[in-house]
């Protein structure tokens, strides 16, 4: 019968301490090539992550201020049109 210090690894890592110092060593490589992310990538990976109500409030929030500016800027053009016209 084989001791526990004589199994054998069916992974082929080793102890458990080189399995750490595996993972460590990984974890180190990746934060030393880790990709640089821009903010769309960002943004990008929290939308798909967003629930569909809150997207769709989004979305009736951004027509609001959208039909806001249009508003304004009509508002604008009507108001010089009569102070130079």
């Amino acid at each position: 019968m084989q001791s526990s210090l004589e199994r054998v690894d069916p992974v082929g890592l080793g102890s458990s301490q080189d399995r750490w110092r595996l993972a460590a060593l990984e974890l180190w490589r990746l934060w030393q090539s880790r990709p640089r992310l821009c903010k769309r990538a960002v943004i990008a990976l929290a939308w798909s992550y967003t629930p569909r109500k809150l997207k769709l409030a989004a979305g009736a929030a951004a027509a609001l201020a959208l039909i806001s500016l249009a508003g304004a800027v009509t508002v604008l053009v009507v108001v010089l049109n009569q102070l130079l016209g």
